[in-house]
Order: C-alpha cells, then sequence, then structure tokens
C-alpha cells in the first residue's frame, strides 16, 4: 500500500477532540503507540501513514475537520480582586473566578501581564491566592478560561491600588443584638510591618449604643510576632458624645515596630434602643490616622498610611 506523508497543523480544540493517539516511529524502526497531551497552541504532527488508515485517527470528527463537541466561546469571563476592594495592603491578594459556559471550564491561566508572559495553564477555580507584581501602585491581573472543547474565552481583569498601609477595621463589619443584650466589636490591625503606635478616635451613635467596657488584655497590640513590645497608653469612652478614644505605643527601648495582624482592644457595647449605630473612624485626611511606624531617621519613627474599614452595630 503506498505510503503518503501528511503534515497536518492543528489548533488545540481539534487536537483534543479528534487525535487521541499517534504513532512514534523510533530511530530503528520499532513504532510506539503514544498518546497526545496537550501542549502548545498549535502543533505539526508528521504521520507516515495510509490515506486508509486516516479514519483511525480522526473518528469523532466531522467532514470539514471540525470538533463535534460545542464550539461556542465560554463567555462573561470575570476576576474579582479581594472582594472588589479598592486598596490591598498585602502583596498577596484573593482572586475569585469565574466564567459562562454551555460545557465545562477546565482549565485557566492568570497573570499580571496582559500578554500572559509566562503563564500556565492550570486548572479551574472559583478562588486563588495570587501575589501582586512588585511596587506600590495600581495592579492589574489578568485571566482567561478554556473550556472542555479548548473554546477560549475573552480575556477579563481586575485592578486594585496596592499602598503601602496599615489597615484597621471593625469586626465584625456588622454586628447586631437586642436591647439591653451587649456585643462585642474587635478593633483590628491587618498587614502592620514595624508598627509603633496610633491614637484612634472611634465615633458611636450614643442614641443607640453604648460603651460598658473596652479590654485590651494588658499588652493592648496583640500581634503574633511582637506584641508584648505594644502597650494600651489610653483607653477611655465618653457615652454622651458618642466617643472611644484608645492610644497604642512602643513600650521597650529600642523597639523597631511589631509585624502582621493583631487585636487592638475589644469594645463592649450595650443596646439602649432599635436603630443602627455606624462605628467609624475619625481620619484626619486621607489615609492619616495619626498612625506612625519605625524609621531609620532623626526622629526614630514616620508616619504610617492607614486604611480603615468602619462597622455597624444595630439593635432590634
Amino acid at each position: 500500500m503506498t505510503q503518503h506523508i501528511l503534515f497536518i497543523l492543528l489548533n488545540r480544540g481539534f487536537i483534543k477532540s479528534c487525535i487521541k493517539q499517534y504513532v512514534a516511529i523510533g530511530p530503528d524502526g520499532a513504532s510506539t503507540m503514544k498518546k497526545l497531551k496537550r501542549a502548545k497552541e498549535y502543533i505539526v504532527f508528521v504521520m507516515l501513514m495510509s490515506f486508509s488508515m486516516m479514519s483511525l485517527f480522526t473518528s469523532g470528527c466531522s467532514n470539514d475537520g471540525t470538533t463535534t463537541g460545542d464550539s461556542s466561546n465560554p463567555t462573561n469571563p470575570e476576576i474579582v480582586i479581594n472582594g472588589g476592594a479598592a486598596y490591598a495592603t498585602s502583596q498577596n491578594v484573593e482572586l475569585t473566578l469565574s466564567c459562562d459556559t454551555g460545557n465545562s471550564i477546565v482549565d485557566m491561566k492568570i497573570s499580571n501581564n496582559p500578554d500572559f508572559e509566562d503563564a500556565l495553564w492550570e486548572p479551574y477555580s472559583t478562588t486563588k491566592t495570587w501575589p501582586l507584581s512588585d511596587g506600590f501602585g495600581t495592579k492589574t491581573v489578568y485571566v482567561q478560561f478554556v473550556d472542555e472543547y479548548d473554546n477560549f474565552s475573552e480575556t477579563a481583569e481586575a485592578s486594585i491600588e496596592f499602598i503601602d498601609a496599615v489597615t484597621l477595621r471593625v469586626s465584625p463589619a456588622t454586628a447586631s443584638m437586642s436591647v439591653d443584650e451587649t456585643v462585642d466589636v474587635t478593633i483590628l490591625a491587618v498587614d502592620a510591618k514595624n508598627f509603633i503606635s496610633t491614637n484612634l478616635i472611634l465615633h458611636f451613635d450614643s442614641s443607640i449604643v453604648e460603651v460598658i467596657n473596652i479590654v485590651t488584655s494588658g499588652s493592648g497590640f496583640l500581634l503574633s510576632d511582637a506584641g508584648v513590645n505594644v502597650v494600651t497608653a489610653v483607653k477611655d469612652y465618653d457615652n454622651d458624645a458618642g466617643l472611644v478614644t484608645i492610644a497604642v505605643l512602643g513600650q521597650k527601648l529600642g523597639f523597631t515596630g511589631a509585624q502582621g495582624d493583631g487585636i487592638i482592644a475589644r469594645i463592649t457595647f450595650r443596646g439602649k434602643t432599635a436603630g443602627n449605630s455606624p462605628i467609624t473612624f475619625e481620619m484626619s485626611s486621607d489615609h492619616d490616622l495619626a498612625t506612625y511606624r519605625y524609621a531609620e531617621n532623626e526622629q526614630g519613627f514616620e508616619n504610617y498610611p492607614t486604611l480603615v474599614y468602619n462597622g455597624t452595630v444595630t439593635v432590634q
């Protein structure tokens, strides 16, 4: 039977759906059946075979050489960074990923570059921890999806402002209780780097709630690495004015700042009447909360930009 040399340039969809295996001819003339693996978007196959055997390799393909699966591309690819937050204070962020398709999404690739340079395909997941590119500023992350028939989605992207700041937040963001009951609200510091002091003023609606206690657990700023080096200097509240004042600062000589996440204080509120009381940080200006960190300068400290997340206490 006459043998023919057939050069086929195939896209990934044809390769995956139509060609499941091929015969490799070694230097000694021995033949070995190989399974086809997806490796590159375009692969040149050289097959030495008779035309009569071609049907064995192309079973499952239509007469025009296209795949028999669903050829519609995935739609509505989406990527969300840190739940849609405007700012990030840590280089590692959390991605939420999704894409619509009539088929199963099997792979995705993620990159900090729009051309996906050095990006690798990986199994699809709805969430992923991802490192932003180095340096502070606006960061954009890109994603593309592919389904089981190798139909590709459009590229989706999302951006976030990576800032050199410590995050202070009210936790939980929404707390609830009944009239005359109490609830604890925690003031957290997140992603602290060389933290040495802060002076917090919190506002609440004194017609809805009142403060009955502030607990700082002795050391105040309870960080995993160096909490014992930071103490609460002031903790006070004014239920007439609706104010809480908490000041924490480094205690030990030579202290170069605390690192990581920790608790500044726990505030116990009592419900007075039904309604919502915002719990808000008082800011002197954008990202300025009279917070300081260690610095190798004449003063030994510098202003530490602060990102705040306020909360709400609901009385039912």
